[in-house]
């Protein structure tokens, strides 16, 4: 009877630990443009993509890639690899301390994730929320701070690349970089 027992508690081991590794790796293609030019130095190859971080307050915060590789690089590069790092950030079995983040308070968005927003399809977020143009989406600037941060954090986690377009003032949505 102990030897089930044992069986059964490592049978179960083995399906857990391969269904977070599986989480990485459907999202891998998605993740690897974030440690483009990984660099403690230098800004990254895609400093102008954007990630979103779950806080331990339940908030989320939206960082560029430069922020993103700064609080690894500060603060737990000794704890994971950076791809780890992304894949448990993204989904979302790694929440960030507040008190981490308070020195990028200034270039992060901090917001409540709207939890009606995040059920809609990519296909009703482009109708309802974006402006099409021939290879990518723009979403619309005359909504309020958490919808909009809620649409470009679904649109994310769909493996949408999300940026920022300065000299435009909008975010833009890409399927690919």
């Amino acid at each position: 009877m102990k030897r089930l027992y044992v069986f059964i508690f490592i049978v179960i081991c083995m399906i857990s630990c391969k269904t977070e590794s599986q989480k990485c790796l459907e999202s891998q293609n998605y993740l690897k443009a974030f440690s483009k030019g990984l660099n403690a130095d230098l800004p990254p190859a895609n400093a102008f993509l954007i990630f979103f971080i779950s806080l331990e307050n339940g908030e989320m915060m939206q960082v560029n890639n430069v922020v993103l590789q700064h609080i690894y690089f500060n603060n737990y590069k000794n704890d994971f690899s950076f791809e780890d790092f992304v894949c448990l950030l993204y989904s979302n079995e790694l929440k960030i301390d507040a008190t981490i983040l308070k020195k990028y308070e200034e270039r992060c968005i901090v917001f409540k994730l709207d939890k009606h927003i995040v059920n809609y399809s990519t296909t009703e977020l482009k109708k309802t929320f974006c402006d099409n143009t021939e290879n990518y989406w723009v979403l619309k600037n005359n909504l309020q701070k958490n919808i909009q941060m809620s649409v470009l954090y679904t649109f994310s986690k769909n493996k949408f690349y999300v940026s920022f377009n300065d000299p435009a003032g909008n975010y833009v949505i890409n399927e690919k970089i």
